[in-house]
């Protein structure tokens, strides 16, 4: 089930919607700047794209400019300056806090995780393989949308902290996953326990540690780590947000219960204070040289393979060159910082309307700083299909569907992340009927991959149908036995996995 968490919109913030996939060559007589520039304007045009963007070439800003709307109810405008929910971005940053204990002695990366939460029931768990994303740990937001009564939360207090997870983990004692080390599987439970570490090994708050380590000695002053519980005052901060299914209403996006959590996300910061971070990490103002290079290496499994994540940052080597990168979603935050770190090349994104397509952008990007051809990314699928469900009915939009597909498939996006998308949006709007209907269109397009399948057994368990959600968990069990979304709704619906 591969979603953005709490809110699944992909929809797009303009109605207006031009030629969006096109190949360009403009030749010597563009600068670089210019064609970042006319490609970043035309998919805010079209409604790509609403935040700011910061590309650098040989560690010189070449672009740095900003779009659309900061907050809905205020109409203030995005600027450089705007700070943004970095949500998983934000896992860079504790990786650094801990490799800086490391460094001076407070702790080590083999350290049993037990040694600093002793209530936990995990066995063989070390600090390593929570900045490693190889623990095996469970959920802990599908913990807490289990357990956790936003209305008769403990104390009356309705929002979640780094503690609440650690208690919520000693009383439920949810099974592990898998051995640790045995595999690699994104967790955001990790990066949050490896909050409460930095906290139990500094003696300080997380966000005092972060601010006179990091942030201050790098003059990143608008960078800060943010609670919903302490809600503090960010000047110019951007605000979450998506547009209707129909297109005509802008629907606030942002932060829910789960935001007092902090470590895997929560820190908030600006495209111009990332950079520094960015030409930082090039320095031995942080930690040496070594310790980075520890950082940009890909985790050892069990058995001898490798998988290409370090501490906090996913990696490519092509040709000897290395790019480090990591992306980031929550609510209605889509982030993106990408950093070929032998070219000394930056792309960094921050976008608070949940539909910019990072990955296209970038790479567009990629090739007009090396001078290569490059495409415009093509236009989102989902909110044009979105508003013929509601004007026109479910069946209008399947034939519309199969249309595009067949008449204009390189003008329209059909990734499966944009039918996953619509039909998550759908669930939410309780159109059960439709949402199954836009998930079988996505298994009949992506019949290899497991997440279609889990989300319309996700879907047919909402409309009621228990036998046909069954059967697609375990089609996408099948597909996928690493799949543990799909092996927990099956054991809890009292089936079998092995």
């Amino acid at each position: 089930m591969t979603k953005p968490r709490q809110h699944s919109s992909r929809t797009i913030l303009a109605l207006v919607i031009c030629s969006a996939f096109i190949f360009h060559n403009n030749g010597a007589a563009q600068t670089k700047a210019q064609k970042i520039d006319e490609l970043i304007r035309r998919c805010h045009d079209n409604g790509h794209f609403n935040g700011s963007a910061l590309v650098a070439e040989k560690g010189q800003i070449i672009y740095n400019q900003a779009f659309g709307l900061a907050n809905i109810k205020t109409k203030e405008k995005v600027q450089p300056i705007t700070a943004f929910n970095l949500a998983s971005v934000s896992k860079q940053f504790t990786a650094m806090a801990i490799m800086i204990l490391q460094e001076r002695g407070r702790l080590r990366y083999d350290d049993d995780l037990r040694k600093y939460l002793p209530a936990l029931p995990y066995e063989g768990v070390t600090v390593r393989h929570l900045l490693t994303h190889t623990s095996g740990l469970p959920d802990y937001i599908e913990l807490f949308d289990q357990h956790w009564d936003t209305t008769k939360a403990p104390d009356n207090k309705t929002i979640a902290t780094n503690a609440d997870i650690v208690t919520m983990l000693a009383q439920y004692h949810s099974a592990i996953l898998f051995k640790p080390g045995e595999r690699w599987e994104y967790s955001n439970t990790g990066y949050a326990l490896l909050f409460s570490i930095v906290e139990k090994t500094s003696g300080e708050s997380f966000e005092q540690f972060l601010h006179a380590n990091i942030f201050s000695p790098l003059q990143m002053t608008r960078t800060l780590v943010y609670s919903k519980l302490k809600d503090q005052k960010i000047d110019h901060r951007a605000y979450g947000f998506r547009m209707s299914l129909d297109g005509k209403k802008f629907i606030p996006n942002d932060l829910i219960y789960l935001d007092g959590i902090a470590g895997d996300g929560g820190i908030y910061s600006t495209t111009e204070d990332l950079f520094k971070w960015d030409q930082a990490l090039y320095t031995e103002k942080l930690v040496k040289p070594t310790m980075l290079q520890e950082a940009f290496t890909p985790v050892k499994l069990n058995d001898g393979s490798t998988y290409d994540y370090g501490f906090g940052w996913s990696l490519t080597n092509t040709d000897g060159k290395l790019t480090v990168h990591h992306t980031g979603g929550w609510a209605g935050f889509r982030t993106l910082i990408a950093r070929a770190v032998s070219e000394n090349n930056t792309l960094i994104l921050l976008t608070n309307s949940t539909n910019a397509p990072r990955r296209e952008m970038s790479l567009a990007i990629s090739n007009i700083l090396h001078d290569r051809p490059y495409e415009l990314p093509r236009i989102p699928l989902a909110p044009t299909l979105g508003r013929t469900i509601l004007r026109q009915g479910i069946a209008a939009a399947v034939a519309q569907y199969h249309d595009l597909k067949a008449n204009q498939p390189r003008r329209y996006d059909f990734d499966e992340d944009e039918l996953n998308g619509l039909g998550y949006e759908l669930l939410e709007l309780k159109k059960i009927k439709e949402a199954i209907a836009i998930f079988e269109l996505n298994v009949a397009a992506f019949p290899q991959s497991a997440n279609v399948y889990d989300s319309l057994g996700e879907a047919c368990m909402a409309g009621g149908n228990k036998e046909l959600s069954i059967k697609n968990y375990q089609k996408s069990l099948e597909l996928n036995p690493q799949n543990s979304n799909a092996s927990a709704r099956l054991k809890r619906l009292n089936i079998k996995t092995e």
